[in-house]
């Protein structure tokens, strides 16, 4: 059968992206994309500076290094958990969840005094489950809004805002505590996370009121992203 040739490429071929247009930013795409950026700014900006509160009181290394290890433990040991959540009940109710952790733990975190290692470790961990339960459902909602085909730039580009606002979470992390204190650096990472819950909030509604809108991001069954990993039940 002869394929009709139009251009550089077939006709029963995608386009290159350069010859369609871009749809990438959709309502859900940029809510995503902002979710999963804010949440490493925060997350990174108050995890660097929380050995460096630490040290004000005097904390031994033995110590930092307990507590950074709750925040990791709860950046990852949940996260399969976060995927099959996000399966099963939808990647907004999961990202709403998210970000308030993340603003839960910014109360527990802000309020810890340098000597407070109990308080401390588990507003870390709460970070840590925060920070998870955002990127996980916010890459989930990027992918479910995104094209297929345009899907690995707009992943590419996803990468590149997350990795950047890591980098500039820790450098205003640090001028911010220089300038002020660890707990007024939790205030405004909870501000953060606040003005994205309430974005969040916004967005379920409006698709919750809209049969189409809640089309465009749904759930899928378990087994498509988390069942084969053992993690639920088909």
């Amino acid at each position: 059968m002869r394929v009709e040739q139009r251009g550089r490429y077939a006709a029963t071929d995608v386009p290159p992206p350069a010859s369609r247009p871009s749809r990438y930013w959709t309502p859900h795409a940029r809510l995503a994309l902002a979710t999963i950026s804010v949440a490493q700014l925060v997350m990174v900006g108050v995890m660097s500076m929380a050995p460096i509160h630490m040290a004000h009181g005097g904390a031994e290394l033995r110590i930092v290094g307990i507590v950074i290890s709750f925040h990791t433990a709860g950046m990852y040991a949940l996260s399969p958990v976060f995927g099959c959540l996000a399966d099963r009940r939808g990647r907004i109710p999961v990202l709403a969840g998210g970000a308030a952790v993340l603003a839960v733990a910014f109360l527990v975190a802000g309020t810890a005094g340098p000597h407070d290692v109990a308080r401390l470790s588990f507003g870390l961990f709460l970070l840590g489950l925060g920070w998870s339960a955002s990127l996980v459902s916010g890459s989930a909602l990027l992918v479910d809004a995104v094209p297929p085909a345009d899907r690995p730039g707009a992943q590419g580009r996803a990468d590149l805002a997350v990795n950047l606002s890591g980098a500039l979470g820790g450098s205003l992390a640090g001028l911010a505590m220089a300038a002020t204190s660890y707990a007024v650096l939790n205030a405004l990472a909870a501000l953060l996370a606040g003005t994205v819950l309430a974005a969040v909030l916004r967005v379920g509604r409006a698709a919750t009121r809209s049969p189409v809108s809640s089309r465009i991001a749904p759930a899928v069954p378990c087994g498509d992203a988390a069942a084969g990993a053992g993690i639920c039940p088909r």
